[in-house]
C-alpha cells in the first residue's frame, strides 16, 4: 500500500493567468486531496474520503513508480452536511461559542450562519466545521441556517432563558476612578469574565451567583456591565457610571497673555480619546492627559478687564463637566510687550531684537517667533534682547515672551510686537553676504524664496522669478524697480499690494531697452512676461476713475465742476475729452490738478484750458439728451513705464495746415504725417509691455490681477503682439481682472484679449492710444466682461494692421 496513493481531484478548478510549463502541469492536475487508504489488492482499493468542500471530484489512483492509473475511475460528489451543533443550548443574551460540525464547508469563500433571524458571528471555517458566536434570541428552539460554497443547509439550536446568566444588582453602581465592583445574580458559571463597556474588569473571586472584579479608572460616563459564562454565553446587563469630576485647578490665576501651565486634577478623564479643555470658551492647549490629571496651556484672552473669572470645562466622548470660576485672568499677573525693534529681519536669522515692556522676569524668560526660539542675550524686568534663529520661509508672527511662573506676555498693540521674517533686497545676507545686486546683473528668485523689495534698484539686465516671490515694501515711500526683462516661471509671483491690503506707497517699474534689443521667444524685450506665475498689482482704490463735466468750461478756465465727487489729489494728471467736431482731435487736453474742493466736485487746474469743453442737456420731445465732456484721472500710485531713449527723442512741430477729416472719415487729403494734432515729441516708440502667455491654455498656469495702476510710454510700434497689456492664448482667466487702470501714451493699443475667457475688464481709462485701444483679437474670446471703460484720443497707426489706420476704441472681431 505504500506504493499507491489515492487522490480526489476537483474538476471545477479554474485558473486565469500566464503560466510557466511547470505551472501548467500542476494546474492540469487540479487541486488534489489525499485520501486515507483502508485496504488494497491487485484489482481493488478501499479508502476513506477526506473532509472536502462541497463539489464534484475525480478519483485518481497514483503509483509512485508507474504514475497514474489509466481509465475512467469515476467521480465523487460531496455535498454540504451538518452533523451536529455543540453546544446546542445557550443564553438568550447570546455570546456562546458554538461549533457546527459536518462536511462540505468552503474555507476560501464567505460562509454565513443565521440563528433565527440574527447573524452568528463567524470566527473560523474549515471543510469540516464552522465556529461562530451566537446572537441574542428568544427562549426555545431556533433554526440554524448555514450557507457555504453557494449551498445551504440547516440545523437547530436552543435558547434557554432558565439557564441564562442574570445580573440582579451591581455594587457600587457608580464610582470615581478605579475600584472594586461586585455583581450579584445567577448562572454565572465556574469561570466567568466581566466587561464594563469595552473595558475588562479583572475577576478576583466568583461563585455561580456573585462575581467580584477590579476595574481601572474609566472615562467618565454611563456603561453597561455584563458577565460572560464561558459555557453558556452572555448575561443580562446592569448600568454602571464612571463619574467625570474636576477636583482642583491650579494655578487659579494667570496672565491675560495665556501660557499658564494649568493642572486639572479629577477623575474620569479619557486618556485614549483626547478630551478638549476650554477656559472662558477658548481652547486650552493639551500637554498631557491621564485618567486623573490633565495639563494644558491657557489661551490668551483679549478682554479689557483688570480681572476676569472663567469656567474651566472638559468635553469628551463619554461626557462633559465644568468647574465654575476655576481660573482668573489677572492684569497684575500679566507681563506686557509694548514695542519691538526692529520689526523685520532675514529668514537666515541673526537679527538682534529688542523687546520693551513690563513684568518680565529678571532671568529665565523665553522668546519665540512662530515656534522658532530667539536666543536671549540680555534680560531685565523691562527689556529683553535676543537674536533670531533661521526660519523656513517668510512669515509675520507676533513675538511670544514666556515669563517663568506667569505664562505669556500680553500686547499693548499686537502690531507693535509682530516680527516679519523676510529677506530684504537691501540686505547683503539675502544674497549670500556678497553684496546687493548691481547694474547689468542677472537676478534669480527661486522656489521657496520671498524677497521684499525695500529699495530702488540699479538697471538690472534680467529679473527671473523662478518659483519665488518678489514683494514691494509698503513702508518705503517710493521704490523703483529698473530692469530690461522680467520673466515669471514655475509659479513665480510679482506682488505690489494685495486685494485685501492695496499698496499705498509709490511703486514704479521702469522697463529699459531699445529697438535693437535681444528679443525673448514669445515675449520680446522691455517686457514683463508671465509664462507660469502670478502678477498682483493693487494700487490705492480710486472710486471714480472717470466722470463728466457738470457745466461747460470755456478756453482760459482754470476750474471745472464734475457730475460726480472724486478723491483725486493735487498734483494728479487728468485728461479732458474734446467735445468739438470730428476734426478736433487736438482739443483733447492733459492738465494737472492744483486742488480739489472738500466735496470732491470742483477741481482747480495749474494751467488754464486751451479749448472749450461743453456740458449741455437738450430736450427733444419727451427725450432728454445729455452731451457732456468726459474727464479722466491718469495718475495712479503704481506706475509701469518704459524708459525714454534720449537719442531718439525729437520735437515734431505742428503741421502748417490743421488736421481735417473731410466730409466723411478718411476722404480728405492728409496735410502731414506727424504733428497733425499739434506739436509733439517723437521717439523710437519702444515702450514697456506686459504679456501673459502660458505654455498650455486652460491649465491655471497664469493669473493677472491688475488694478489702479498707471501705464505710460508703453506698447511697441511695428511689433505685432507687443501691447501694454496682452493676454496671449491663456484660455480661462477666471479670477483675473484689469480694473481701474489708466493706460496713456501708448505706441501700440491698450489692452488686448487673444483667446481669453472669463476675464473682467472694467473702469479703465485709455488715453492717447495708437491703434485699436480695447482689442478682442480673433473672435474666439468668450464669456469676458468689458464694462465702464473709457477711451479718449484713439489715434491712427501706420505701424500695425490695416484696421489701425482708421482705428476703433473698442474692436471686437
Amino acid at each position: 500500500t505504500d506504493k499507491c496513493s489515492y487522490f480526489m481531484k476537483s474538476d471545477s478548478k479554474s485558473v486565469e493567468k500566464r503560466s510557466t510549463q511547470e505551472e501548467l502541469l500542476e494546474m492540469s492536475l487540479g487541486e488534489l486531496h489525499e485520501a486515507e487508504i483502508v485496504s488494497v489488492s491487485s484489482n481493488s482499493v478501499s479508502f476513506k474520503v477526506p473532509t472536502l468542500p462541497a463539489g464534484k471530484y475525480d478519483i485518481v489512483i497514483h503509483d509512485p513508480d508507474q504514475g497514474n492509473a489509466m481509465g475512467s475511475i469515476g467521480a465523487l460528489t460531496n455535498d454540504i452536511v451538518v452533523d451536529n451543533i455543540l453546544p446546542n443550548t445557550g443564553s438568550v443574551y447570546g455570546g456562546q461559542v458554538i461549533t457546527i460540525s459536518g462536511s462540505g464547508f468552503c474555507e476560501d469563500t464567505d460562509s454565513n450562519v443565521v440563528i433565527g433571524s440574527s447573524t452568528c458571528q463567524v470566527i473560523s471555517v474549515s471543510a469540516g466545521s464552522i465556529t461562530c458566536i451566537t446572537p441574542s434570541g428568544t427562549d426555545g428552539e431556533a433554526t440554524v441556517a448555514v450557507e457555504s460554497c453557494s449551498l445551504s443547509v440547516s440545523g437547530s439550536y436552543t435558547y434557554s432563558l432558565s439557564g441564562s446568566p442574570e445580573i440582579a444588582s451591581i455594587s457600587p453602581s457608580s464610582m470615581s476612578g478605579a475600584g472594586t465592583v461586585t455583581l450579584s445574580g445567577s448562572n454565572f458559571g465556574s469561570n466567568p469574565k466581566v466587561k464594563i463597556g469595552k473595558y475588562t474588569c479583572a475577576v478576583t473571586a466568583s461563585t455561580d451567583s456573585t462575581v467580584t472584579c477590579d476595574i481601572e479608572s474609566l472615562p467618565g460616563g454611563m456603561y453597561f456591565a455584563m458577565v460572560n459564562n464561558n459555557d453558556f454565553g452572555y448575561s443580562s446587563t446592569a448600568t454602571f457610571e464612571s463619574i467625570l469630576n474636576i477636583n482642583t485647578v491650579t494655578p487659579s490665576a494667570g496672565s491675560f497673555g495665556g501660557g499658564s501651565m494649568l493642572s486639572i486634577d479629577g477623575t474620569g478623564f479619557d486618556e485614549e480619546n483626547m478630551p478638549s479643555v476650554t477656559v472662558c470658551n477658548n481652547a486650552c492647549s493639551l500637554v498631557t492627559v491621564t485618567a486623573t490629571n490633565i495639563v494644558c496651556i491657557t489661551p490668551a484672552n483679549d478682554a479689557a478687564d483688570n480681572k476676569l473669572s472663567c469656567d474651566v470645562a472638559i468635553s469628551q466622548e463619554s461626557g462633559n463637566v465644568a468647574e465654575s470660576n476655576a481660573f482668573e485672568y489677572d492684569r497684575s499677573l500679566t507681563p506686557m510687550i509694548n514695542s519691538l525693534f526692529p520689526l523685520r529681519g532675514g529668514t537666515g536669522g541673526g537679527t538682534q531684537i529688542t523687546i520693551s515692556g513690563s513684568g518680565f522676569a529678571s532671568t529665565g524668560n523665553k522668546v519665540s517667533i512662530d515656534g522658532v526660539e530667539c536666543d536671549v542675550s540680555t534680560e531685565s524686568e523691562t527689556e529683553i534682547v535676543c537674536f533670531t534663529n533661521p526660519h523656513n520661509g517668510a512669515i509675520k508672527s507676533a513675538v511670544i515672551v514666556e515669563v517663568p511662573t506667569q505664562g505669556y506676555a500680553d500686547y499693548s498693540n499686537v502690531e507693535d510686537a509682530t516680527f516679519y521674517y523676510i529677506d530684504r533686497w537691501s540686505s547683503i545676507w539675502t544674497w549670500g553676504g556678497l553684496g546687493t545686486p548691481l547694474e547689468g546683473e542677472y537676478i534669480v528668485i527661486t522656489n521657496g524664496q520671498t524677497i521684499l523689495l525695500d529699495t530702488s534698484t540699479p538697471i538690472l539686465k534680467f529679473l527671473l522669478i523662478k518659483g519665488g516671490t518678489l514683494m514691494f515694501d509698503r513702508e518705503n515711500p517710493e521704490i523703483e524697480l529698473n530692469t530690461e526683462y522680467i520673466l515669471l516661471v514655475e509659479g513665480g509671483k510679482l506682488e505690489i499690494g494685495t486685494e485685501e491690503e492695496p499698496y499705498d506707497s509709490k511703486a514704479i517699474i521702469t522697463m529699459h531697452g531699445n529697438v535693437r534689443c535681444t528679443e525673448l521667444p514669445i515675449f520680446g524685450c522691455k517686457v514683463i512676461g508671465v509664462r507660469n506665475g502670478t502678477l498682483d498689482f493693487h494700487g490705492s482704490h480710486v472710486p471714480v476713475t472717470w466722470t463728466r463735466l457738470a457745466s461747460t468750461v470755456t478756453a482760459g478756465s482754470t476750474e471745472i465742476v464734475l457730475t460726480h465727487p472724486v478723491t483725486w489729489k493735487a498734483g494728479d494728471q487728468i485728461a479732458l475729452a474734446t467735445t468739438s467736431d470730428r476734426s478736433s482731435m487736438k482739443e483733447n487736453e492733459e492738465k494737472v490738478i492744483a486742488s480739489v474742493s472738500d466735496d470732491g466736485y470742483t477741481i482747480s487746474l495749474t494751467e488754464p484750458l486751451e479749448y472749450q469743453h461743453i456740458s449741455i442737456s437738450q430736450t427733444f420731445g419727451d427725450q432728454e439728451v445729455e452731451t457732456r465732456g468726459e474727464v479722466a484721472l491718469l495718475t495712479r500710485n503704481i506706475l509701469v513705464r518704459g524708459s525714454t531713449n534720449e537719442q531718439f527723442v525729437e520735437v515734431l512741430p505742428a503741421c502748417e495746415q490743421e488736421f481735417n477729416s473731410g466730409g466723411a472719415f478718411s476722404d480728405a487729403m492728409q496735410t502731414c504725417f506727424a504733428g497733425k494734432f499739434g506739436e509733439e515729441l517723437g521717439s523710437d516708440e519702444m515702450g514697456a509691455i506686459i504679456i501673459i502667455s502660458p505654455k498650455y491654455k486652460d491649465q491655471d498656469l497664469v493669473a493677472a490681477r491688475i488694478e489702479y495702476t498707471e501705464f505710460t510710454n508703453v506698447g511697441q510700434a511695428f511689433r505685432v503682439g507687443r501691447y501694454p497689456i496682452h493676454f496671449h492664448l491663456p484660455g480661462n482667466m477666471n479670477g483675473s481682472y484689469i480694473r481701474g487702470n489708466a493706460i496713456h501714451h501708448s505706441n501700440n493699443r491698450a489692452c488686448t484679449l487673444h483667446d481669453v475667457a472669463h476675464l473682467l475688464v472694467e473702469h479703465n481709462v485709455a488715453y492717447n492710444i495708437k491703434g485699436l485701444s480695447f482689442f478682442l483679437e480673433d473672435g474666439v474670446e468668450q464669456y469676458n466682461t468689458l464694462q465702464y471703460n473709457l477711451a479718449v484720443f484713439t489715434r491712427m497707426s501706420n505701424s500695425l494692421l490695416n484696421p489701425d489706420i482708421n482705428p476703433a476704441s473698442f474692436w471686437i472681431v
